[in-house]
């Protein structure tokens, strides 16, 4: 694959290392194929994907990998074969799973990074005791409406329990079509901070977005 746009910010030798890192993105709805499509087009040529969901119509209006030719099919698939097409020579290893106990942290052994593209809390206080079960880091991201959040999350405590001190929140039935992408994008950015430029990554902070009353904060964890 061309990485040529990558340079010179990217070197040669810091676009082989990225080739040799793996990425786990668990879930592949709004967030989840934006994170995947950009953490490959950036170098990252091994990923991990875990969704145990078909695409319906529901989600044509956000999700990356979602058209009428694909409805009802699992989203591992078709995220695999779509992301092959911009990289066949990539790995890209798919579980048509749902993430339920810490057992499962087996599907992500060997991983460098973790996102989080789910929307359900107790799945991702699941998934943050896993990566620290692992010692890998985890980039959250979550959205909602007009608002989004995301944080770099170290891996020596369960930090999601201080974004979420209730776990039975429901997930969010309005997500617009331009929100997913805006917050994997700063997601893929946090990789690429933690990978190369680690000086300008900010460490369990959580950044709030509300695009709609043009607010931004952010809150130490």
């Amino acid at each position: 694959m061309n990485y040529d746009r990558n340079r010179p910010v990217i070197s040669e030798k810091d676009q082989a290392l990225l080739g040799e890192k793996t990425v786990a993105i668990l879930g592949l709805g709004g967030l989840g194929g934006y994170l995947a499509s950009g953490a490959l087009r950036l170098g990252v040529r091994k990923l991990i994907l875990i969704d145990y969901d078909t695409f319906d119509e529901t989600n044509l209006n956000r999700q990356l990998f979602s058209n009428e030719e694909n409805l009802g099919r699992l989203k591992v698939e078709v995220a695999k074969e779509e992301l092959l097409k911009i990289d066949p020579q990539a790995e890209i290893i798919v579980y048509n799973k749902r993430v339920q106990a810490i057992g499962d942290l087996v599907l992500f052994k060997g991983t460098d990074l973790i996102f989080d593209g789910l929307d359900s809390v107790v799945s991702r206080l699941l998934l943050m005791e896993i990566a620290m079960e692992l010692g890998i880091p985890l980039v959250h991201g979550a959205i909602s409406s007009f608002e989004g959040q995301l944080a770099f999350l170290d891996p020596d405590k369960n930090r999601m329990e201080l974004i979420y001190p209730r776990k039975d929140l429901g997930a969010s039935k309005t997500n617009f079509s331009f929100l997913p992408s805006f917050i994997a994008s700063l997601q893929i950015n946090k990789m690429l901070k933690y990978f190369l430029f680690e000086e300008d990554l900010e460490r369990n902070v959580l950044f709030r977005f509300d695009l709609r009353n043009r607010d931004f904060y952010k809150i130490q964890l």
